[in-house]
């Protein structure tokens, strides 16, 4: 089919890909021989050739803005068209807007990622009831997130030719069979704040912007010693900043990026075990037991399987709404990296931006 690379892939990939998903982050691929049995020379070969044609990247850390003292919220914008380019002119000049991107679906706008700091005024919102009240945005909504959970590839669903087999059938059958764990979630309500210094950030700047640097490049950049910026990821994958990493497996060359804002009574565990059977890489963020979103891509060819499937699940939840994302957001990582100060080890210039925005608000 036109809508995927499946056709280019074989078991041997995908073994190779679910070995090192499984791994500690850039094992070597000697590792990943010995687990799989495959010369290393091949394993190399092959992983060169899947990010030849864009369907593997290198693995990204995911971090936990909380414990960095660091609100994050997604804000979803139904547009006032009249008013699109002071809108756009708000968002760009404020770095702590990291980015936006076109949507459609319940709201008809854009879906805003904001960063704001601890212990002040929840300014986003802010800033938001500002321009719905001088109409530059019809309306909006608000989704801090409070804490969250990744899940990447169930590999089970690629059979022993490297296809993929998933149904959505399988998760309709589940939902209306009771078929899901009842296992209890872990939900961190009230993440604390880590402790963390400029080089911590200037460590995790490298490892986002740079995808592919080693410990001893960052050490070269930082002055620091290789062991030192090893000891330093160390201690932020422990203390939790660092949640894990990200292999960008993408065997698909047509997908949706869809955001579906669920709202649910007394029903928090048994919702989100239902979402984690969902197969594709996926993040499930919480802001309470009562509010959770789900984010995925999905192939395009398969959007009715899991609408279908989101009706299923209807009975058990009290409302929701779908966003499908027009385009991938193109945001620079470094913009939200640059408003920590080094003098005060804080974040306390956002203040500053969202005040200045702010008035720029109130003069029109």
């Amino acid at each position: 089919m036109s809508n995927n690379y499946l056709s280019e892939l074989d078991h041997n990939d995908i073994r190779i890909v679910s070995t090192l998903d499984s791994l500690p982050h850039r094992s070597s691929t000697e590792r990943i021989s010995v687990e799989l049995d495959i010369p290393s020379r091949s394993i190399r070969y092959r992983l060169s050739k899947l990010k030849e044609k864009n369907i593997l990247k290198e693995q990204t850390v995911i971090t936990h803005e909380r414990k960095l003292g660091i609100r994050e919220s997604f804000i979803i914008i139904e547009e006032n068209p009249k008013y699109r380019e002071t809108f756009q002119k708000i968002i760009g000049e404020n770095p702590a807007l990291s980015w936006y991107v076109p949507t459609s679906g319940k709201f008809q706008g854009f879906i805003l990622h904001s960063i704001n700091t601890m212990n002040v005024p929840d300014y986003p919102q802010q800033l938001l009831a500002l321009m719905k009240e001088n109409e530059i945005v019809n309306d909006y909504f608000h989704f801090e997130i409070i804490d969250y959970q990744e899940f990447g590839w169930n590999y089970n669903y690629f059979n022993t030719e490297g296809k993929w087999i998933w149904n959505w059938k399988i998760w309709e059958d589940n939902i209306r069979n009771k078929n899901y764990n009842q296992e209890s979630v872990v939900f961190e309500e009230n993440p604390e704040v880590t402790n963390f210094d400029y080089l911590d950030i200037q460590i995790l700047k490298n490892l986002i912007l740079f995808e592919s640097i080693t410990q001893k490049e960052i050490g070269k950049k930082l002055a620091l010693s290789e062991s030192q910026i090893g000891r330093r990821i160390r201690s932020m994958e422990q203390s939790g900043i660092i949640r894990g990493y990200r292999t960008g497996f993408a065997p698909f060359s047509e997908t949706q990026t869809v955001m579906c804002m669920i709202k649910i009574g007394d029903s928090f565990d048994r919702i989100v075990n239902i979402l984690k059977q969902i197969p594709y890489p996926k993040t499930i963020a919480f802001e309470n037991r009562q509010s959770i979103g789900f984010g995925f891509q999905i192939p395009t060819n398969e959007m009715k399987g899991f609408l279908n499937g989101l009706h299923c699940l209807r009975p058990l939840i009290d409302s929701y709404f779908v966003q499908y994302q027009l385009r991938s957001p193109t945001f620079n990582p470094q913009i939200s990296f640059d408003l920590f100060d080094k003098g005060s080890n804080d974040l306390n210039r956002v203040v500053k931006e969202y005040e200045r925005s702010l008035e720029f608000v109130k003069a029109i």
